[in-house]
């Protein structure tokens, strides 16, 4: 197998482009240079043309996934400084010798982002370990700016917008899930679910850290979310502020729910060695049982010639993100950690009990793989590491 990959330069928005090369022989160290913050989440624009990566250091960084190139850095502790930043080449190459040095300021660090669906305005939403929620305008053309911002008492780790774009779900360090509705770029809040006791034999919330949510594209009141209690909740809001069913079988540790175009699936990925990715069928909750297991189990190994794929035949991963693209929902981006690897797979069809297949493997030095993203077109996927690289694979070459 053979794939293109790229590095998108962190300094003064440049792209270094290699040729075409040969996993796993010549797989160079792709970095963000001058950055050395860890990357924590990724996620293409709708319509594939843009990166979104979250920091460590609390910059939210833009990136022209078609020409290769940085756009922007920002960060809601200076909403008025969007720029590129340029960086003394002397201090870029010692912070590179250094290791683990950065060059930039840090503010709250980024744990989580995600684009306004499809077809309507351009925005970002980021959530931050001090508990803030921004919404970003990044209208093509225009100078990015802060839409608003809401601050919470504690960490949030997790949001996703319902598929209609009219309310933005934030869950973290609380356990709770907040709604927000966006109205001409404004967030109110609407309501809390899982803040209160909700009866006898019922479960009410999650027990520990909300990891991941996941609105279903289909039906805009149905979203799942998941967090270190190794429970997955299946929340409708025209139900009420308690869970309609749980799924059980997961072992979640990052942003790793991801609900098929149709709502009828969700992928799963969990932090632990056997069968980390799982598929769920959405259509067993009606009517409602009070329990779901998956319908099928993926090992990380796949079935293709490791030696092809970029990978060794007993690797393991566990996983921190996965997610997949939303064409016909086959092509599984998934990253982790022991390992410290991001691969890609293709789906086997509906009803084959096929493993899944290894189009392309990355690997990070010195950490582990935090971020992953496949665009919705299928056309790219994207892997996030510790120490700020950031490898950019172009899937149309497999």
């Amino acid at each position: 197998q053979k794939t293109v990959m790229r590095r998108l330069s962190g300094t003064g928005g440049r792209l270094e482009r290699g040729s075409t090369i040969d996993l796993p022989t010549d797989i160079p160290d792709l970095k963000f240079r001058g950055i050395g913050s860890a990357c924590f989440t990724l996620r293409f624009s709708p319509d594939g043309s843009q990166l979104a990566a979250g920091y460590f250091d609390g910059f939210l960084r833009i990136f022209d996934a078609t020409r290769g190139c940085q756009l922007n850095t920002m960060s809601l502790a200076r909403p008025s400084r969007v720029d590129v930043h340029n960086f003394d080449s002397a201090a870029v190459e010692k912070a590179n010798r250094d290791g683990t040095a950065t060059l930039t300021q840090h503010d709250d660090a980024i744990t989580n982002l995600r684009w306004m669906p499809q077809g309507l305005k351009s925005i970002v939403a980021t959530v931050d370990t001090a508990g803030t929620l921004g919404l970003w305008d990044l209208t093509k053309g225009r100078q990015p700016s802060v839409l608003d911002k809401v601050a919470s008492s504690s960490e949030l780790n997790a949001l996703a917008f319902s598929r209609d774009g009219e309310r933005v779900l934030v869950a973290g360090q609380s356990r709770s899930i907040t709604v927000y509705q966006v109205k001409g770029g404004n967030l109110v809040e609407s309501a809390v679910l899982g803040s209160e006791w909700s009866g006898l034999g019922r479960i009410a919330a999650h027990r520990l850290k909300v990891l991941s949510l996941s609105a279903n594209p289909a039906c805009p009141d149905v979203f799942v979310s998941g967090g270190l209690d190794k429970q997955i909740l299946v929340w409708d809001l025209r139900a009420g502020s308690a869970p309609v069913a749980v799924l059980s079988g997961t072992e979640l540790s990052g942003d790793a729910l991801d609900m098929s175009r149709d709502g009828m699936t969700l992928l799963a990925g969990s932090h632990r060695i056997d069968r980390p990715l799982q598929l769920f069928d959405m259509r067993l909750l009606s009517p409602r049982p009070t329990e779901v297991r998956a319908m099928s189990s993926y090992e990380w190994s796949g079935s293709t010639s490791m030696s092809q794929s970029g990978g060794k035949a007993d690797d393991s991963c566990m996983l921190f993100s996965a997610s997949w693209d939303a064409v016909d929902n086959r092509i599984i981006a998934a990253a982790g950690e022991r390992d410290s690897l991001g691969r890609v797979f293709r789906r086997p069809v509906a009803g084959s009990e096929k493993p899944l297949e290894v189009l392309t493997t990355v690997s990070a030095r010195g950490g582990a793989i935090y971020a992953s993203a496949v665009s919705e077109d299928a056309r790219y996927a994207a892997f996030g590491g510790t120490d700020g690289s950031v490898q950019f694979c172009d899937l149309r070459q497999l």
